[in-house]
């Protein structure tokens, strides 16, 4: 007796199996790449979110440094109106001495540097240039002590060496250099007298040079000064 028989796979390993494991494998691929860019799509959104609050935040610091860059500003250069006001005039210097020009451009809105005239009487009169310690504020401020002092000295003296003298004493007072010895702010300064009636000058200067050109001649003479600035931690004896 002949059977013909045929043993048939199991069903996982029918055509139709691998057609479906080839599906599911295409489909779970699929769900994997959706997933993934679902996940990057919210971290995308995340960040932005965070992104938008940063620059939020750094927009308000930006404005609030704006202000107060403008609140400082505005507080300096009303200060240099202040500061300004202690400088004399070109008009009055000029009253009694014709030939002048004043070259002022300082670094900062305010400055240490300064220049100081004070007439004595019709026919002399006291002028300086001077450099104090420090830039912008602190140079502002120096620059007002300072002058405040010279014409607190010419009450008791016209003579220049004498109003440097009492000018350096009163300053260190001032800033109390004479009992605690931690600031060394001072300034350097070239003082003259001037009579106009005998074209004689007298000059005192602290770390600040005289040049003299003559009429009719390139030749410069130099004056030197003491080498000591006025205040800081100086002594000067005067006689």
């Amino acid at each position: 007796i002949k059977i013909d028989f045929t043993i048939l796979p199991p069903w996982y390993r029918t055509v139709w199996a691998y057609t479906i494991y080839v599906l599911l494998l295409i489909a779970l691929i699929y769900l994997i790449i959706k997933l993934n860019l679902k996940r990057l799509r919210e971290q995308n959104i995340k960040l932005e979110n965070i992104i938008t609050e940063r620059t939020k935040e750094i927009n308000y610091q930006k404005l609030l440094i704006e202000h107060k860059n403008r609140e400082i500003t505005d507080s300096i250069n009303y200060a240099k109106g202040i500061q300004d006001s202690i400088l004399p005039s070109i008009n009055e210097i000029k009253k009694v001495w014709k030939d002048l020009f004043i070259f002022f451009k300082p670094k900062d809105i305010v400055s240490g540097d300064f220049y100081w005239f004070k007439q004595i009487n019709s026919e002399e009169f006291l002028i300086a240039c001077a450099d104090c310690t420090g830039h912008g504020v602190p140079g502002g401020f120096m620059s007002m002590i300072c002058s405040d002092k010279l014409n607190d000295a010419t009450r008791e003296s016209t003579n220049p060496d004498k109003i440097l003298y009492l000018a350096n004493n009163s300053i260190k007072e001032t800033l109390r250099q004479q009992s605690e010895r931690k600031r060394k702010d001072g300034m350097e300064i070239c003082l003259i007298k001037v009579n106009v009636k005998t074209k004689e000058v007298i000059y005192a200067g602290a770390n600040r040079h005289l040049w003299i050109i003559e009429s009719g001649s390139n030749e410069v003479k130099e004056l030197k000064p003491n080498k000591a600035s006025i205040a800081s931690f100086t002594e000067f004896n005067y006689s």
